[in-house]
C-alpha cells in the first residue's frame, strides 16, 4: 500500500519541495522548468514511447508544459490546461529509463503549484483504468476518483479530481 501523504504538498516552501532538497528522495538532483521550443523533439520521443496513440495527445503540447531537463535532454514532462477556473492535467510522462525515481511525482507537484498560482479551484485528470502506476501517482498527491468514463475507441478512464 502506498502512503497518500508521501508527495502531498503542505504549506512549506514549494521550491524546496520541487527541487527535492529534502533528504532521502530519489529525485534530489533534478530541477523543473517551463518547456522551451528546443525541448520538443525530446518530448515527442517520450510521447511516442509512452502512449500507443501518441498523435492524439500532441495538441496538449500547445498548453503550458513543465519539463525535467538533464544532460541536454528531457526526462519527463507534464502539460496542463485551464478552463474557467478548472485546471486539467492533460498529459504526464517520464522516459522509460527514468521511471520509478519520483520524477512523475515531482512533475505533478510542479503542475499543481502552477495551477495554484493561477488561483484554480480544482484540478481534473483522466487516467486509463489499466494504468495502475498513474492511478497510484495521482492518488498519492490527493486526487480522488469521481467517475468512470466509457470511451469505446480510446479506452475507459477514471475522471480524477483534486480540490485546492
Amino acid at each position: 500500500m502506498f502512503d497518500v501523504n508521501k508527495c502531498k504538498q503542505d504549506s512549506g516552501n514549494f521550491l524546496e519541495k520541487v527541487r527535492g532538497i529534502s533528504r532521502g528522495k530519489k529525485q534530489d538532483n533534478y530541477e523543473v522548468r517551463k518547456r522551451k521550443i528546443k525541448d520538443l523533439p525530446a518530448i515527442l520521443r517520450i510521447l511516442r514511447v509512452s502512449f500507443p496513440h501518441w498523435y492524439r495527445r500532441i495538441l496538449y503540447l500547445f498548453f503550458p508544459t513543465i519539463v525535467i531537463p538533464a544532460n541536454g535532454t528531457i526526462l519527463g514532462f507534464v502539460a496542463v490546461s485551464i478552463h474557467e477556473r478548472v485546471g486539467e492535467i492533460g498529459i504526464i510522462a517520464v522516459s522509460a529509463r527514468h521511471q520509478r525515481l519520483g520524477l512523475g511525482c515531482k512533475l505533478l507537484m510542479a503542475a499543481l503549484e502552477y495551477l495554484r498560482r493561477k488561483k484554480i479551484t480544482y484540478c481534473l485528470a483522466k487516467v486509463r483504468i489499466d494504468n495502475e502506476g498513474a492511478m497510484r501517482l495521482f492518488s498519492k498527491v490527493g486526487f480522488c476518483n469521481v467517475m468512470l468514463l466509457h470511451r469505446p475507441l480510446l479506452g475507459d478512464v477514471y475522471l480524477m479530481k483534486k480540490s485546492s
